[in-house]
């Protein structure tokens, strides 16, 4: 099934793909099967530069079979040394923005940024994926399950967002489930500058949230719903369940239960998809 030829349907899609990007595998494994996901985004291009965004700690080191990877090391330091407000000590859960706008500020010079978990798998082409987003020019943020605070008011982390002497009511919050997503230039340049004024939480409603009142373009690669695109329902990841409580568990980009051999049957992204041994 081919999906890269279809003619592109709104407006804030430009003409125009001269635009690079950062693509950061975010980790904290050196084994081959992380080399081998590093290898396949290293191949989608001179549009992109792919980085190992390196999760050290100390039971691990940064070996790769061959010493030629992109390599980003970051430890938990920086949940204390950026100048922002973590939600807890450890970068899980809720605080995996902040290696990104480290690399961010550390290498400014790319106009997007995506950030992609150990475990997503695309069972497509990445350069044909990534490519085909650069025609989004004008969208700030990319994710998946971008949601209104109304349509799923149960969400556990809502009230993670805060500040200490403002408040943005739950009625105006978005969520969004951030596995993968992108950030153009201008919007991490925003996060960063919220984020040194006091804002904390957990990045799936914080990021959402806060380019939401920044006015700034977001949108949803798959799925179904009012932020996503039209050429976009259902084709980087499908919503098979109808019920909404289920969304996250009846489709390929889920919370739980982890994916199986025999879902990954489309070219789609999947999430949770664990590997066992090297």
């Amino acid at each position: 099934m081919n999906f890269f030829n279809d003619t592109f349907e709104i407006s804030t899609i430009s003409e125009s793909n001269d635009f690079n990007s950062a693509i950061l595998l975010l980790t904290n494994k050196c084994n081959k099967i992380i080399y081998q996901k590093y290898k396949l985004l290293n191949r989608v291009g001179n549009k992109h530069k792919s980085y190992v965004l390196f999760h050290k700690e100390h039971t691990n080191e940064i070996i790769f079979e061959k010493k030629r990877e992109k390599i980003f090391p970051f430890t938990n330091d920086i949940l204390k040394s950026m100048g922002y407000s973590a939600i807890g000590k450890e970068l899980l859960p809720g605080n995996n923005h902040f290696p990104l706008l480290k690399f961010y500020q550390e290498n400014p010079e790319f106009d997007f940024y995506w950030l992609i978990e150990d475990d997503v798998h695309y069972n497509g082409n990445w350069s044909n994926f990534l490519t085909f987003f650069l025609k989004f020019s004008s969208t700030d943020f990319l994710s998946s399950h971008i949601y209104e605070f109304y349509e799923k008011p149960n969400w556990y982390w809502w009230n993670t967002l805060s500040h200490s002497n403002k408040i943005i009511l739950s009625q105006n919050k978005l969520s969004s489930f951030n596995p993968i997503y992108r950030l153009s230039n201008r919007a991490l340049a925003y996060l960063h500058n919220q984020l040194k004024d006091g804002w904390k939480g957990h990045h799936e409603v914080l990021i959402p949230t806060l380019l939401k009142q920044g006015g700034f373009n977001i949108q949803d690669f798959g799925g179904t719903g009012q932020y996503v695109a039209k050429n976009c329902i259902n084709r980087f990841y499908k919503i098979i369940e109808i019920n909404q409580i289920e969304k996250l568990f009846g489709n390929s980009m889920r919370f739980k239960p982890n994916i199986s051999p025999i879902e990954i049957t489309e070219n789609l992204l999947y999430h949770p998809v664990k590997y066992f041994g090297d």
